[in-house]
């Protein structure tokens, strides 16, 4: 080969290594232009807070306020010293740790501390609890989306769901790992959502509610209603919904259930609507029955708690009698089903989009012609069943001398932490005399005194009380399935709170339900106390 050819071929090969040479310092320093014309989808989004809209007690303080915290957005691909970043987050087992740095994907973890260290980006952010909910039935929670599952969270999510949240985008690969070096898109903004809902819900008394129905009540539930307003002030479920480990949640029976606004067996409570149509009716507090342990009806024996012989209605009241309340209603069908559908019974009652208190269920009026159906209905059994908030109901009306205020949960949206619009008007109506009403609010004091609800009695302020145990005709473990209950307003002078416990598989009312009552009671008066006291 001459000297000229072989000049000429290593000239072609230098001009090739110039343009290979160029090519690869092209790529390495424009790796963005590749990503630029690579699929959108290479990418992960990363939301780092959703500043969602906030929900408000009556007072427009948060319920189940925001907590601040440190999040580290994480690269794994650049991360030097594993266990040291192990070490400072606050909420990730060893093993869910791990498991996130193998996939070397972006994430996200809450930081016990500030970390600047590469492939770790802090804010302070705020975020909603992710466990210890207030009134977790009646907000709900959210999704991965941060779209809301139940509750107000799904009944406003639209208000709610900000428009704007902070996230962060990572470029990455086919297989979703991060590709270390691009750097991380930054979008949306801190702020929080100007718009929010404001709650009938008083977060004091329901945080006693939440405690107090958590510590006696294992399944059931309790509701308390301002007696004047008809508003919920506080609702409490049974057993309690872990939003932090909704898999633990799942294997527990009930949890997912807001039982406040679920239809279950009455028993004697219903005795107050009994009273009330026969006082209205011309019947006298001191008209007296005979009572031998029980009464035959069309052929059925139906018994009593003992055998009470002559009593009057204050004390056939207290002492749950159900012979006397079995002959004061008969072929007073008419009269006491039109009752019971004025106070709502048998009605559902539509609290926020979705969330919905069930109807429950009522006897019709030809099938109370029938003297055993009549008598059932009478005591609170046979077709006839109610949920918390409609018995809590029935004894605001009485609290209330006899004025009905349809059970409200939301007064209104707001916006910057004001409120800007209300709901419509609280339906109300006066079904009972003023006078019938006082006369039953006396019995029920003279109960809680001295009657089957003396365990419900607080200790300083006095209450109205009734106690019920229903028969649902369920097995369960060889045993008859009874629906505790403890129905009462306090305080007994000038009553501000009406309050409806429930206990499933229950001892009876008064044992299973009263403790609760006492204690949400004197929980109220020791918190105003105090604060009168400040």
């Amino acid at each position: 080969m001459s000297i000229k050819r072989y000049g000429s071929l290593m000239f072609s090969l230098g001009i090739l290594l110039i343009a290979l040479i160029g090519r690869v310092f092209y790529l390495s320093v424009d790796k963005s232009a590749v990503m630029a014309s690579s699929d959108h989808s290479r990418e992960k989004k990363i939301t780092i807070t959703d500043n969602r809209g906030v929900i408000y007690d009556r007072n427009l303080k948060k319920i189940s306020p925001n907590k601040e915290v440190i999040l580290g957005v994480i690269d794994p691909l650049l991360i030097t010293d594993k266990n040291a970043l192990f070490e400072n987050t606050a909420e990730l087992t060893k093993e869910e740790f791990d498991k996130k740095i193998e996939l070397q994907s972006p994430f996200t973890a809450v930081l016990k501390a500030d970390q600047n260290v590469p492939g770790v980006t802090t804010f302070k952010v705020n975020t909603p609890p992710a466990s210890d909910i207030l009134a977790v039935h009646t907000i709900g929670y959210l999704d991965d989306s941060k779209n809301g599952v139940c509750g107000i969270q799904k009944a406003y999510n639209d208000l709610l769901k900000s428009d704007s949240p902070l996230t962060v985008t990572f470029p990455v690969d086919a297989v979703r790992r991060a590709i270390s070096g691009l750097g991380a898109k930054f979008e949306g903004s801190y702020e929080a959502s100007d718009s929010g809902v404001m709650l009938t819900i008083d977060s004091e008394l329901q945080e006693i509610c939440d405690s107090v129905t958590k510590k006696y009540i294992k399944n059931g539930a309790s509701v308390i209603l301002d007696v004047k307003s008809g508003e919920i002030v506080a609702m409490t479920s049974t057993p309690s919904l872990d939003t932090a480990d909704l898999g633990a949640s799942i294997k527990t029976e009930g949890a997912f259930v807001n039982k406040c606004l679920t239809p279950f067996n009455v028993g004697s409570a219903f005795k107050i609507c009994d009273t009330a149509v026969y006082l209205e009716n011309g019947g006298s507090i001191y008209d007296t029955k005979v009572c031998k342990g029980g009464k035959m009806v069309a052929g059925r024996y139906i018994s009593c708690m003992d055998s009470h012989q002559k009593l009057d209605l204050i004390s056939a009241f207290s002492k749950s009698c159900n012979t006397y309340f079995i002959d004061i209603m008969q072929n007073r069908q008419t009269e006491l089903l039109t009752l019971a559908k004025s106070l709502g019974f048998g009605t559902s009652n539509t609290l926020a989009p979705g969330l919905v208190s069930k109807q429950g269920s009522l006897p019709t009026e030809k099938s109370l012609t029938s003297s055993i159906a009549l008598a059932n209905f009478s005591i609170g059994q046979g077709d006839f069943m109610a949920t918390p908030l409609q018995l809590a109901s029935l004894v605001q009306t009485i609290a209330n001398d006899g004025v009905y205020k349809k059970p409200t949960l939301v007064i209104g949206k707001t916006q910057k932490g004001k409120l800007i619009s209300r709901e419509n008007a609280v339906e109300e109506k006066q079904i009972i005399s003023t006078k019938t009403a006082k006369e039953i609010k006396d019995i029920m004091i003279n109960t809680a005194y001295n009657g089957t609800a003396r365990m419900a009695l607080p200790d300083k302020i006095g209450a109205g009380a009734k106690t019920s145990t229903a028969e649902t005709g369920i097995l369960k473990d060889g045993k008859l399935i009874k629906q505790g209950w403890l129905v009462g307003f306090f305080p007994a002078t000038s009553p501000k709170y009406a309050v409806a416990v429930l206990s499933e598989n229950a001892l009876g009312g008064a044992r299973s339900c009263g403790p609760c009552f006492k204690d949400i009671a004197n929980a109220n008066a020791n918190a105003n106390a105090n604060a009168n006291a400040k």
